[in-house]
């Protein structure tokens, strides 16, 4: 997972690698396309503190 911050533009970029074939979600109702599997700690600040990121891309199947 990559982190960058933009303080002109004020935004947070995050980078996730792609799962390809994705993986079924724990309920089995989604695919999961990327995650960071959990929350995890940047070394980026805002307002002196680390950003902490938890993210999960997915995608519902096709009916």
């Amino acid at each position: 997972m990559q982190v960058a911050l933009d303080d002109k533009k004020k935004t947070l970029t995050i980078t996730l690698p792609l799962e390809a074939p994705g993986t079924k979600s724990a309920s089995g109702k989604t695919e999961i396309v990327a995650t960071t599997r959990g929350n995890k700690a940047t070394e980026i600040m805002f307002d002196g503190k680390p950003i902490t990121v938890g993210l999960t891309a997915y995608v519902k199947p096709t009916a």
